[in-house]
């Protein structure tokens, strides 16, 4: 018993470490904290032993098969696509383990924790980006060459990294539930969180996340609890007759209203301008220009070899699952697609009824990081899977869950 007690406060603390840089960049590992993944694996089998999700197992394993295949075939390095097979599979074990319908003290305690880290991290992170301005990007940027960027000690006092700030719109759904359905003082800290993630986003200087939040944040405000369908139904006529009544001009002004409440200046300030003038010249320019022509070159080793894919590294790696195509083709899209519905199928079959639609939402959110961007990692999925459902359901206790 104690031993089990043991091997859950490491677990706890790995998970904790694995999640925020203000942990994890205390444990190097000796230099292999790829090790993290395989020894969460290990401890979580000996603490509750093996519970999966067998489909959701059955796709990423057939899809990490594959990958590991055609990356050794083109001589790359498969150690990268081992350690992501263990976090996947850890993930899953995972959500064997959490008891989505009963929030026991334990969950209730790791919530509180998650929360205050998100907190810390919001507020450390933006008084360090004021003092050095756009720091979360530019270490990001050594990172992809693989060095070590000069500020990245700082994530031992808070600073968050590039990938965090592109996961926190999955959980905006839950605050502002949670700020729908409670009074007082409780109300205020959701909203409190709801925001604290919006400025996460600003504090990165990625526009993607930041004006994901917004829009998501948008959409909380609308839906309402109850049926799933009415409220899809209702979302999706609000976006038809923004898409009808939408133009050029309408677009502009309201980039330009988030520009002016940033004060016109920061990195996000430069996206916006340069969205608002590949809009007026018909024309993308800069990032946009990039992304364009790097979205381009994953379709086009797609459809070199649609079954199998093409050349890797002729894949523009900006945007995850227009990569696996263009990396694996069908053969290893159709696993991962698999992992990936059979796995929010099961979370989602987990969630409150009346809660269902803010659960939409985050998946709405994850997979749009996913379809536009390079990120699929821990933080996302684990954001997805485990935490965003956690909040939602401790929203309602006593409430009825669909059994299908």
């Amino acid at each position: 018993m104690e031993n089990r007690k043991f091997l859950g406060i490491v677990l706890y603390i790995l998970i904790l470490g694995i999640t925020w840089p203000l942990i994890s960049s205390w444990i190097t590992l000796f230099g292999r904290r790829w090790l993290m993944y395989p020894i969460c694996v290990i401890i979580c089998a000996l603490y509750r032993g093996f519970h999966f999700n067998n489909k959701a197992l059955l796709g990423i394993s057939f899809f990490s098969v594959v990958a590991v295949i055609k990356t050794y075939h083109e001589g790359g390095n498969i150690l990268g696509l081992s350690v992501d097979f263990c976090m996947f599979v850890f993930l899953l074990m995972l959500c064997g383990v959490v008891d989505y319908k009963n929030n026991n003290k334990v969950q209730s305690i790791f919530l509180i924790t998650f929360l205050i880290l998100l907190v810390y991290t919001t507020i450390s992170s933006f008084v360090i980006n004021n003092i050095y301005p756009n720091i979360v990007r530019e270490n990001q940027l050594y990172i992809n060459v693989g060095m070590t960027g000069p500020f990245h000690f700082l994530q031992k006092y808070g600073l968050t990294n590039y990938i965090i700030p592109h996961a926190v719109p999955i959980l905006i759904p839950s605050f502002i539930l949670g700020a729908k359905i409670t009074n007082g003082l409780h109300k205020v800290l959701y909203y409190f969180l709801a925001v604290i993630c919006i400025v996460l986003t600003y504090v990165s200087g990625a526009a993607t996340p930041f004006l994901l939040a917004i829009c998501i944040t948008i959409f909380a405000f609308i839906i309402k609890k109850g049926k799933v369908a009415i409220s899809l139904r209702y979302l999706i006529i609000l976006g038809l007759f923004v898409l009808l009544v939408t133009n050029e001009n309408i677009i502009v002004s309201f980039l330009s209203g988030i520009d002016n409440t940033l004060g016109n200046e920061g990195v996000i300030h430069e996206r916006v301008v340069m969205v608002q003038n590949s809009i007026l010249s018909d024309q993308s320019e800069g990032d946009l220009a990039i992304r364009q022509e790097k979205y381009t070159n994953s379709w086009y080793a797609f459809s070199s070899n649609i079954i199998l894919g093409g050349n890797s590294q002729s894949v523009g790696g900006h945007a995850f699952l227009l990569d696996i195509l263009g990396k694996y083709g069908l053969f290893g899209f159709i696993p991962f697609a698999i992992f990936l519905f059979t796995q929010i199928k099961y979370v989602y079959n987990q969630i409150l009824d009346d809660y269902k639609i803010f659960y939409v939402l985050s998946i709405f959110a994850a997979v749009g990081m996913l379809v536009i961007k390079n990120m699929s990692g821990w933080t996302n999925y684990f954001f997805l899977f485990i935490v965003a459902p956690l909040l939602i359901n401790s929203f309602g206790k006593g409430q009825s869950y669909e059994t299908n």
